[in-house]
Parts: C-alpha cells; sequence; structure tokens
C-alpha cells in the first residue's frame, strides 16, 4: 500500500469517527442508569430511591441532547444523599446517563440523647434510613450533649483530639470506634458501647456474658493487650461464666467482680 493511499485511510477513519461523535452528541438521552457499589451487606440507599431524586429535581433530562447533560450537575442531586460517596456520572454511546457511587460503610449506631444516628468508618455521621438499617455495634448512655441540632453531618474523626465540653464524649467515642475498628476489626466483637454516669466506657461483647469496662478510651493498646491475656490465661481456668464484670480502667492491673457478688 503506498503512503499517499495509507494517509488517505486515517484521515477517513479520523473524519468518520470525529463525524460519529458529533453525530451522538447531537442524539437524544435515552434513560438514566444508576449503579451503587456496597461494601457491607446492610442497604441504607436504594437505587430506586437516587433514580426518583434525579427524575424529581431535574425532569428536564430525560429531554436533553447528550451535548446539553451537565455531568455535575446530576452528580450534585446525586451527593445529596447523605449514604453515598464517590458520584461519578457520565453519558454513554446510547444516550443512557450512567450514575455511579458508592454506599458509606455504617460502623456505628448511636443513641445520644433523643438523637439516632450511624456514623461510616471515616468517621461521619449519617442519619438512620427509612429504607435499610445496618446491623451494627450500638453506642449510648451519659453523652450529656447534642450533636446535630439541625446543622447536618459531622465529622466526628475531626474531634478525635477535641477537648471542647460540648464534643469530648462523642470525640472519644471516635477514638474507641475507630480503635477497635482498625485492630483487626475487634469492634465486630461488641454489640454495645455503654458510657456509664461516671464517663466510664464499657464494652459488651458478643463472646461473653460479662462486661469490659475501659474507664476512658486512652492507653486502649495496653488494655486490650490486658484483656487478650485475661481471657487467653484466666477465663479457661475461672470459667466464662465466672465473672460479671472486667475492668481494665486502672494502670497495669484487673480488677474482677465474681458474678456472684451481684446475688
Amino acid at each position: 500500500m503506498s503512503r499517499p493511499l495509507r494517509i488517505l485511510i486515517v484521515v477517513i477513519v479520523v473524519a468518520a469517527v470525529v463525524a460519529a461523535n458529533v453525530v451522538r452528541r447531537h442524539g437524544p438521552v435515552s434513560g438514566v442508569e444508576v449503579l451503587i457499589e456496597y461494601p457491607c451487606v446492610d442497604t441504607l440507599e436504594t437505587v430506586g430511591h437516587v433514580e426518583a431524586m434525579i427524575q424529581q429535581q431535574m425532569p428536564e433530562l430525560a429531554t436533553l441532547r447528550i451535548k446539553d447533560v451537565d455531568t455535575k450537575a446530576v452528580a450534585a442531586v446525586v451527593a445529596q444523599s447523605p449514604y453515598l460517596c464517590n458520584e461519578q456520572v457520565s453519558v454513554g454511546m446510547t444516550g443512557r446517563v450512567k450514575v455511579c457511587a458508592c454506599q458509606r460503610k455504617p460502623i456505628l449506631r448511636v443513641h445520644c440523647g433523643n438523637e439516632r444516628f450511624y456514623v461510616d468508618e471515616t468517621g461521619l455521621t449519617m442519619p438512620l434510613s427509612p429504607r435499610g438499617y445496618a446491623d451494627v455495634t450500638v453506642a449510648s448512655g451519659h453523652f450529656g450533649q447534642r450533636l446535630t441540632q439541625g446543622h447536618g453531618p459531622i465529622n466526628l474523626a475531626e474531634w478525635r483530639d477535641d477537648s471542647v465540653r460540648g464534643r469530648y464524649t462523642l470525640a472519644q467515642l471516635w477514638k474507641l470506634t475507630d480503635y477497635l475498628y482498625h485492630d483487626n476489626d475487634r469492634l465486630a466483637g461488641y454489640d454495645h458501647i455503654y458510657i456509664d454516669a461516671k464517663g466510664n466506657f464499657c464494652l459488651v461483647p458478643s463472646w461473653a456474658d460479662f462486661t469490659v469496662v475501659l474507664g476512658s478510651p486512652d492507653g486502649l493498646e495496653e488494655k486490650m493487650r490486658h484483656l487478650d491475656r485475661f481471657v487467653e490465661r484466666v477465663l479457661p481456668v475461672k470459667g466464662w461464666d465466672a465473672y460479671s464484670e472486667v475492668n481494665l480502667k486502672y494502670k497495669r492491673q484487673i480488677v474482677c467482680r465474681k458474678r456472684d457478688e451481684n446475688k
């Protein structure tokens, strides 16, 4: 094949691609497709609800030409869901608007006064969902504070080292939750985190019939190491039902309350 002929073929192919792209861009939108990635089995947001949000807030979308679709505007609508992140919107060759997002992963459900909310793995709060329920560890007790006050999501991770009185308990709760979650997901082994009237953080494990009293969430690595040794060395000898409380709040010691002491 001669060089001029090869150049001509390349020019024709490029022209055809450009023309096809121009035609496609002037074609109509053929629909909306929503895909949600779920990092866990619990569903807080649904495809149907997101599609309804888009249809309600952008009813003109179905009548637009492909070139007129504002993908950022569509993504902004999807981002209104407090349960989703990483929103991406594109328009396919057939004119279908494709919406992809990931559901946030809740790891804690908090009962703080009259407020109920989830906290995801990054520390961001989320309201309870009317479309699903997450089976995660519950935290409750004596917070002595409110959270949202109508101001929307809050990132508790930003409060981790906060000593402000109105934020302190929730900041400490996140410190504990974050540690347990990232330490081989110990968090999954506890049904309940309870804050007693004295401000002690207490853990209710799913694998034993006693309460673990941590006191404050300081020195967690050492406290959990003591707990591991207690479980490995003491319980096999004394019995798993021997104690009603295992207290780790005192440095370098474990104080246990025998079950029959409560009788």
